[in-house]
């Protein structure tokens, strides 16, 4: 399946979990950037998301037929979001411990006591 868009030819994997451009008939892998504020805030997006889904359902009470439903997503939402922010925080922890360990410097070659030092005239 392919579309155009300003002119510029792009496919549409179905399977893959991303959009791909063609360049010369060649596929082009496009990454998405996001803003650091926004990345760095999408846990508590996802985790206020779920707190709102549970409110709601509270709010429309145990009666009304889709409450499970709302109670079900915002527990979901609530988990996603806690998964992902432990899972930056171990990474983040982990990374953090390696770039500041102090690299051990190489130790001096030792010499024998009893050696003489090297004198020009041996080299002969």
């Amino acid at each position: 399946m392919g579309f155009f868009v300003n002119d510029t030819p792009f496919k549409i994997r179905l399977r893959e979990h991303f959009l791909v451009s063609t360049n010369h008939g060649q596929p082009v892998r496009q990454d998405m950037w996001l803003p650091t504020p926004m990345y760095e805030r999408i846990p508590q997006f996802w985790f206020l998301l779920g707190l709102l889904f549970i409110a709601t359902g509270l709010l429309l009470g145990f009666e009304f037929v889709l409450t499970f439903w709302y109670m079900a997503i915002g527990i979901a939402s609530a988990s996603f979001g806690a998964g992902i922010f432990l899972t930056r925080l171990r990474h983040r922890m982990d990374t953090r411990g390696v770039a500041e360990a102090p690299v051990p410097a190489e130790p001096a070659p030792e010499e024998p006591e009893n050696a003489e030092p090297a004198r020009a005239d041996d080299a002969e």
